[in-house]
């Protein structure tokens, strides 16, 4: 009987061991899995700051909270980011990336850079597949787009003077589409809002940020009652 019990605690003693040491393994394997994961979202989040021109204190606060709070399987891109940082660095993030195309749209440019730092806080982020339709000919504009990265191309079927040729251009980083919803009146109809001329499609992915119709009527209205838009044009009273 003691031989019995010798033997057997013998092989529970192996048997503990065995599932011991994969227990350990694994713990280990899962270990190095995780550090792999981390490492690539890091420099995932390093390519981001990198193409998008941003460094300094603001690339220190960006990757501090985008490693803290975007879950380790998500994309790292504009509407990633912007979703899990606090309000306040999201408009830093966008003046960054933005005012730069702002200046280009005279209409915002002319009220300084206080009025385009308040245009700021009503963009959205925006991300395009590659080969995907940001507009088609003939579909309202409903928004304004300002990119950030990639190139889409523009085309139409048939040129202004229905000659049936057909037109081609780009547009990529640093480019908007969608100004001539700046020539709507504040009270515009929804249902009235300009018709495209272009089929605007995605040569590669594309990430923007944009500009609802709606929020450019907010905008207007704001101006006007500060007194900074006359007959359709903002006043560089800032």
């Amino acid at each position: 009987m003691p031989t019995f019990v010798v033997v057997t605690d013998y092989w529970c003693l192996l048997i503990f061991w065995d599932i011991s040491g994969q227990t350990y393994m694994q713990m280990e394997a899962k270990k190095s899995d995780l550090k792999e994961i981390e490492e690539k979202r890091t420099t995932d989040i390093e390519t981001w700051l990198c193409v998008n021109d941003l460094s300094g204190e603001l690339k220190t606060e960006i990757m501090g909270n985008v490693l803290e709070k975007l879950k380790p399987d998500e994309d790292v891109n504009n509407v990633k980011v912007l979703s899990v940082i606090p309000w306040r660095l999201s408009l830093d993030i966008k003046k960054n990336l933005c005012l730069d195309m702002l200046q280009k749209v005279p209409m915002f440019s002319a009220g300084g850079e206080r009025t385009m730092e308040l245009i700021c806080g009503y963009l959205k982020p925006i991300i395009y597949n590659e080969n995907s339709f940001i507009l088609q000919e003939g579909d309202p504009v409903d928004k304004m787009l300002f990119i950030t990265q990639g190139v889409a191309f523009l085309y139409r079927t048939t040129s202004p003077d229905g000659s049936g040729s057909s037109n081609t251009s780009f547009i990529s980083k640093g480019d908007h589409y969608g100004e001539q919803l700046l020539n709507l009146a504040p009270d515009v109809d929804p249902l009235s809002l300009p018709r495209s001329n272009w089929s605007v499609k995605c040569s590669t992915n594309v990430e923007a940020f944009f500009l609802m119709a709606e929020d450019l009527r907010k905008i207007k209205i704001d101006l006007v009652e500060s007194g900074y838009i006359i007959d359709g044009l903002v006043t560089n009273t800032m």
